[in-house]
């Protein structure tokens, strides 16, 4: 179907009064806790490559019995890592 410009609704008009907070501390609001841990973030948080990063997890999924192909439960990696599961959120914040 063609773009025709008279369908289009109009512009909402926005008050401007009304946002108690900017787009950045909404984001922070809506921002869900963490509860995986993937590659990517056992690569940021040793600071090894992607294969390495994705050869450990395994080892530790293997380890603690989570089937393969699922994400690693931060709560499994702050019990192997003895580290505080809120350090781990503060640190991805």
């Amino acid at each position: 179907m063609k773009n025709i410009k008279w369908m289009k609704k109009p512009p909402v008009l926005r008050n401007t009064d009304s946002k108690l907070f900017s787009n950045l501390k909404n984001n922070n609001l809506m921002k869900k806790p963490k509860l995986f841990i993937d590659p990517v973030d056992y690569m940021n948080i040793h600071g090894c490559c992607q294969t390495t990063a994705q050869r450990k997890l395994a080892q530790l999924r293997k380890q603690y019995g989570v089937p393969p192909r699922k994400p690693l439960p931060i709560q499994v990696y702050c019990r192997h890592f003895d580290v505080e599961i809120e350090d781990v959120r503060r640190h991805f914040a």
